[in-house]
């Protein structure tokens, strides 16, 4: 569990002391004294217990950014407000209950699969996600503006130990939760082996910087067909138009519900007219 504390002087300090101390060993804490940290800071938590005294705007603009996750640190016991006066064994107490509740112990993938070239996958993604997750371009085409998927294969193929933090690093923050985009060409995405990703999303899953992943890809993507087997759902773009993409998705998704190349995986299409 990751937990960001956003509160000045001692009682932040202390806060933070004995929750690493007295929550469980895979906890980390992060603590800012201000609201500049934590805008500066580019990773995802499980809770943000934040100070009643930073500004309105930034509480506000907080809860729409992590939903559901925010505590707010006060002086008077009211709902929604951990009162500091209370013993911070009570807090522990409610952090603890609540990730019992809503228990999910590794990252959900889900592959965005178009056989044809669309612009739009990262919206039709993030549509899908029920909180804010991370949307990995791997389409055939990407936009060539900043750092993308080419540049984090580099450090994927070299296993580097690091490399959520390069990816967190390079990832774009946006309204709906955060993207890193498609290479310039697909041809980046195949100098990486089964084993590679299997690597990088093994980290992704273990680690859950990001709870929720939607990998969006074209057919340059897929090496291997046995690749399916790496995500616990696959979403295919269909068009009733277009006769042989409706083809593909059909033949495509009765492989994988006959169980060849992947078995035990949700699958199923959308119409990318819808979206």
């Amino acid at each position: 569990m990751k937990i960001v504390v956003v509160q000045e002087g001692e009682y932040g300090k202390r806060l933070v002391d004995y929750l690493e101390k007295t929550m469980p060993e895979d906890s980390r804490l992060v603590l800012f004294t201000g609201e500049a940290g934590l805008k500066d800071w580019k990773e995802t938590a499980d809770y943000y217990l934040l100070a009643e005294e930073l500004s309105e705007e930034f509480l506000s603009e907080e809860k729409k950014i992590h939903p559901g996750k925010i505590m707010i640190l006060g002086d008077d016991r009211k709902e929604g407000v951990f009162c500091r006066s209370d013993t911070p064994d009570k807090l522990v107490r409610l952090l603890t209950e609540q990730k019992e509740e809503n228990v999910q112990e590794e990252a959900y993938l889900t592959l965005l699969f178009s056989p044809v070239y669309i612009e739009n996958l990262s919206e039709i993604a993030f549509r899908f996600m029920k909180q804010k997750g991370l949307y990995l371009g791997m389409e055939d085409l990407g936009s060539g503006d900043g750092a993308d998927m080419g540049d984090l294969s580099y450090y994927i193929h070299l296993r580097e130990e690091e490399i959520l933090e390069r990816l967190s690093a390079m990832v774009r923050k946006t309204e709906e939760g955060y993207l890193l985009d498609s290479p310039d060409m697909y041809f980046y995405l195949r100098e990486l082996t089964m084993e590679d990703y299997q690597w990088f999303f093994h980290k992704l899953r273990d680690e859950r910087l990001y709870p929720e992943v939607v990998v969006g890809a074209g057919s340059g993507f897929l090496k291997k067909p046995e690749m399916l087997a790496l995500f616990d759902r696959i979403i295919l773009v269909d068009s009733v138009a277009s006769a042989a993409q409706h083809r593909f998705c059909k033949r495509l998704m009765k492989l994988v519900s006959d169980g060849y190349y992947a078995q035990g995986i949700e699958i199923r299409t959308i119409d990318k007219t819808n979206y």
